[in-house]
């Protein structure tokens, strides 16, 4: 990735469906500080299982945005 590569840091806010499997659906870039780091954000977050949240101890999907970051350790 050039970030890496330029030493620069970026961030991004990835909104997505956690389905009752626990899979990702529906992820969307809400906000990102680069457009390249903000599609691989969106990619990760697919490839992510969560726990789905239970309603009358049945797994509900859910909706979330999660803020992830890259930092270069200076």
């Amino acid at each position: 990735m050039a970030l890496r590569k330029n030493g620069i840091d970026a961030s991004a806010v990835i909104a997505f469906i956690v389905e009752k499997d626990g899979t990702t659906s529906e992820a969307q870039v809400v906000k990102t500080t680069d457009e390249e780091f903000g599609e691989a954000a969106r990619q990760s977050i697919l490839r992510r299982r969560y726990s789905p949240p239970k309603k009358g101890g049945q797994p509900v999907r859910i909706a979330v945005e999660e803020p992830l970051g890259f930092m270069i350790d200076r």
